[in-house]
């Protein structure tokens, strides 16, 4: 599995300052609603709401981070805050 936040159990889009993860369609189309921000829950990133922001979203999340991160295999079962 390729180490980028498509991967990983942190990507997270916040609507009305609520963190959710992203669900399986959205992590495979590397898309998400408009009013919605993505981000890292652990912080390393954070796109706030834009206009055109899903047209660079696949570039974020595909993007190689190596040993830069706190990256952990996504498991849509496992319960987010549960991690931290």
């Amino acid at each position: 599995m390729k180490n980028n936040c498509r991967n990983c159990h942190f990507l997270i889009k916040t609507c009305e300052q609520h963190p959710v993860p992203w669900n399986e369609n959205e992590r495979e189309k590397g898309v998400i609603q408009d009013h919605h921000a993505a981000s890292c829950y652990m912080g390393v990133w954070d796109t706030g709401i834009e206009p055109g922001l899903n047209a660079k979203l696949n570039e974020i999340i595909n993007e190689n981070r190596e040993d830069s991160c706190f990256l952990i295999d996504n498991y849509p079962v496992m319960n987010l805050m549960k991690l931290i």
